[in-house]
């Protein structure tokens, strides 16, 4: 049978400079990792370093390879002003919210949660099959893995259409992150090094750091 050839000047994922990658990824399926503190008797999923999540979606996307992405939130609390210690849930924090960023640009008024704040299936399922884009920058030196650059995914996404992946782009220059978790040269220094040494490697296929 007959083979139709597709364009291969495209790609899934654009590197801007300095580290920057901005992906088209498309949802193939998502998992609820989070621990509302509204739902008691619930599995307690945990991070890498043995702490409870907050908010956190695990998505299945496809950005020409297929890849596990986490997506990240936090909750609010009264805090006793003297000791730290927290007095009571007060709802999702609002700042640096992916997981609250990403339903809103994809779903607009269809980014409905439950009263207690949980998310419902429902909500999630209408992720499934959506394309956004994601921006990944390189970490710092020390943060490279198995020889490798290691990258973090911005808490801000786009809905693909003409020009917002350099909207992106912008978004995430005016954000100053913090030396400490972006590292503008350690990109190119390692190309430059991998081809000085005739090592080949396909930038697109570099995982994000799961936290």
């Amino acid at each position: 049978m007959p083979k139709t050839l597709s364009d291969n000047t495209t790609s899934n994922s654009r590197y801007f400079q300095k580290g920057i990658f901005v992906d088209r990824a498309k949802i193939i399926s998502v998992e609820n990792l989070s621990n509302n503190p509204n739902e008691s008797g619930a599995e307690v999923h945990m991070t890498n370093s043995g702490k409870p999540r907050e908010l956190c979606l695990k998505l299945k996307v496809d950005t020409g390879i297929e890849m596990d992405m986490y997506v990240f939130g936090k909750y609010n609390y009264k805090t006793d002003a003297i000791s730290g210690k927290k007095l009571g849930y007060t709802g999702w924090r609002k700042k640096h919210n992916a997981v609250q960023q990403l339903l809103f640009k994809l779903l607009g008024t269809n980014a409905t949660i439950n009263d207690d704040d949980t998310i419902p299936p429902a909500t999630l399922n209408k992720l499934i099959g959506l394309e956004f884009y994601r921006l990944r920058y390189c970490q710092p030196r020390e943060k490279m893995y198995e020889g490798k650059p290691s990258f973090q995914t911005f808490d801000l996404f786009e809905t693909v259409a003409e020009g917002n992946d350099d909207i992106l782009y912008k978004e995430f220059l005016k954000a100053n992150t913090k030396a400490d978790y972006y590292d503008p040269l350690l990109f190119d220094e390692w190309t430059a090094e991998q081809r000085a040494g005739e090592t080949t490697f396909d930038p697109s296929k570099l995982e994000d750091d799961v936290i």
